[in-house]
């Protein structure tokens, strides 16, 4: 393309001008996030990071209660609840709780006062809400997901939607600093809660 087949067919001054592209295509404009630290954020792995156990052995729980358990896990019986009577000290307790997360994901433990406050149980019940059944969120994971959106000629709302989506969670769990340009090939940090 010449100057002429765009319009400009004389110059103010007498120079020999210059030569240039014109940028037209998505792949040609390339935004990448800074983030806190200073550094570019780039996309670097697809691994998923490995959950770290707590190391609490199933063999907490009695016998009879994992028994119980393993059958309200099978059956998936989401009107069932589990409670397991426990010494009384906060640290039986909170091994319990762990060993329940780590081997019943699916279920959710608290504990309860009995006999008006005089002892203390555990309580499992599948979760009440539906997002929260269907989580497999470790307990010993942070709360927040943090990760790198990488998208091409995409908007990050509709990235986002689009994740949301596909995860059945609400949009509002995403947190970003701003939108980047939709025709582009863009990177930048999102964090989830849970």
């Amino acid at each position: 393309m010449r100057e002429k087949d765009v319009g400009i067919i004389e110059y103010i001054s007498k120079h020999n001008g210059f030569n240039a592209i014109i940028k037209q295509r998505y792949s040609d404009f390339i935004v990448n996030e800074i983030n806190m630290e200073g550094d570019i954020v780039r996309l670097t792995s697809f691994d998923i990071p490995a959950i770290k156990k707590t190391n609490i052995n199933c063999e907490v729980i009695n016998e009879i209660d994992r028994d119980k358990l393993k059958e309200m896990v099978e059956n998936k019986d989401h009107e069932r609840q589990v409670v397991i009577e426990v010494e009384d000290s906060k640290e039986a307790r909170t091994r319990i709780h762990l060993a329940i997360r780590d081997h019943f994901s699916a279920l959710e433990s608290s504990t309860i006062d009995v006999d008006n406050g005089q002892q203390k149980h555990i309580k499992v019940v599948y979760p009440k809400s539906k997002a929260n059944r269907d989580s497999r969120w470790a307990a010993n994971r942070p709360k927040y997901c943090k990760f790198v959106l990488y998208k091409e000629n995409k908007d990050t709302m509709d990235t986002i939607s689009l994740i949301s989506k596909n995860l059945r969670v609400n949009t509002n769990l995403f947190q970003y600093a701003g939108t980047k340009d939709k025709r582009a090939k863009t990177t930048q940090e999102v964090t989830a809660f849970k």
